[in-house]
């Protein structure tokens, strides 16, 4: 009795110290991995001088409004990754199995299964339990004020949809920002966390315009059956109650989302901060 008593607290004492190194190994690997994404990004621009879009037409497409099933990881899986993936991976809807070797870096390790209660507390866990197909995709493109109806000159994120793209059957056209309109590439976002909205090679989470949008997006069908409490679960963040975020220099950040806006601005609209390319907001 005496043994198991000191076994007891023995355990007491080592698996909560346990769990917060585990803890923090994952949120470095968060890190790593955004560190990994921005050279990939760096590849393609060095290329193509414009940031990949976020989505785009499958190549096989006559129409660049519809079929849009080729995503930015998509587009970076084609040499710039480690990765080399053919024509028709790219405009597979998702990868699975063997075809997502390579792709370990587009998820956050705590947002990857059962990890995802050293996160979220386990009354969450079937809300988000499989929700995706294929290997997770933790992050997204920075969109804000990309919509259509904004000339080139008047966007500030990433990428987004084109001047007047949707047609009315639903298809839209994308775009993406040229390298050289970025003054201050330290001070912008590339992507930001998206957690647990998104598979690579598919769809869904590819992009953020605005903090409250990487907040809870998991199985929204699922929410009003199992009673959770929207307000209280899309608060939850990954690391030290903020995300990690990837700047245009490659360089990235633990921020809280209160901290990325302008003054002025909320979560729902930032009205700035970094997420424009305007030096000035």
């Amino acid at each position: 009795m005496v043994v198991m008593a000191v076994l007891a607290i023995l355990s007491s004492l080592f698996f909560p110290s346990l769990k917060r190194a585990l803890r923090v190994s994952f949120d470095v690997t968060c890190v790593q991995n955004q560190k990994a994404m921005g050279q990939s990004f760096s590849l393609y621009v060095e290329d193509h001088e414009r940031y990949p879009v976020f989505r785009r037409a499958k190549s096989t497409s006559t129409d660049p409004k519809h079929n849009h099933s080729v995503f930015w990881d998509d587009l970076l899986g084609a040499g710039y990754d480690g990765r080399d993936l053919s024509v028709e991976q790219q405009d597979k809807w998702s990868l699975l199995g063997n075809e997502t070797a390579g792709a370990e870096m587009y998820s956050c390790p705590l947002d990857d299964g059962d990890l995802r209660t050293f996160a979220f507390p386990s009354k969450y866990k079937g809300v988000i339990a499989n929700q995706v197909s294929g290997r997770v995709r933790s992050y997204g493109m920075n969109s804000y004020r990309t919509w259509q109806g904004l000339t080139e000159e008047q966007k500030e994120g990433i990428t987004g949809l084109a001047y007047n793209s949707v047609d009315s059957a639903g298809g839209f056209e994308t775009w993406s920002m040229a390298r050289n309109r970025i003054k201050i590439p330290s001070k912008v976002f590339l992507l930001v966390e998206r957690p647990g909205a998104g598979y690579v090679g598919g769809g869904g989470g590819a992009t953020s315009g605005n903090p409250l949008a990487q907040d809870g997006y998991y199985d929204w069908k699922n929410w009003n059956d199992l009673g959770v409490n929207m307000p209280e679960y899309s608060n939850i963040r990954f690391h030290n109650s903020g995300w990690n975020y990837l700047m245009a220099d490659g360089h990235a950040e633990n921020l809280l989302p209160e901290a990325t806006i302008a003054e002025g601005g909320d979560l729902s609209n930032p009205m700035g901060g970094f997420w424009t390319i305007n030096p000035n907001d």
